[in-house]
């Protein structure tokens, strides 16, 4: 498939860790992505998902998708409790609330965490895809990832767009 634009990771880098929530909003990141050189670590951290069946049945089609196209994937671990006690007093929130404001930041700090862990510069996520963040909510949550967990940049914007690098949406 011919690249219809430009993709510039910070740094230069060519691995690339990226957040999913399940692998429908993540394979045509993830397509894009490889089209360009960039590989993607599928890091696949969502405790917020509910019940456990649920988590398993899009953990084990990330894990396919992902194993299928020959690249890694990290199952963070899944712990719905610490979760819930996370978003404590956010119940009664609404859909798209102030609670999943806060769900997007902790997932993000995970992901930026792992990723200074283990030495991947560079974090992305599917949360900011437009069936999930129609309104640019997750704008701003990597940011703060990244200056909460040092050494990890946050490679932001639409796959239908140029990043430029963090931070920076064209």
């Amino acid at each position: 498939m011919k690249k219809k634009f430009n993709i510039e990771v910070p740094g230069g880098a060519n691995r690339v860790l990226l957040h999913t929530c399940c692998a429908p909003c993540s394979s045509a990141i993830i397509e894009c992505m490889m089209q360009h050189g960039i590989t993607p670590v599928i890091y696949y951290c969502n405790p917020n998902i509910y019940p456990i069946e649920e988590y398993i049945a899009r953990k084990d089609e990330c894990t396919r998708y992902s194993q299928a196209l020959g690249l890694e994937i990290v199952d963070a671990d899944y712990d719905h409790a610490a979760w819930l006690r996370e978003m404590g007093g956010m119940e009664n929130e609404p859909e798209r609330g102030g609670r999943c404001l806060l769900c997007f930041k902790a997932r993000l700090l995970d992901t930026a965490r792992y990723a200074h862990e283990h030495g991947l510069g560079v974090i992305t996520t599917t949360l900011e895809e437009p069936r999930t963040d129609q309104r640019g909510r997750t704008r701003g949550h990597g940011s703060i990832s990244r200056r909460d967990i040092l050494g990890a940049e946050l490679a932001q914007g639409r796959t239908e767009r140029t990043t430029r690098g963090y931070n920076q949406r064209v």
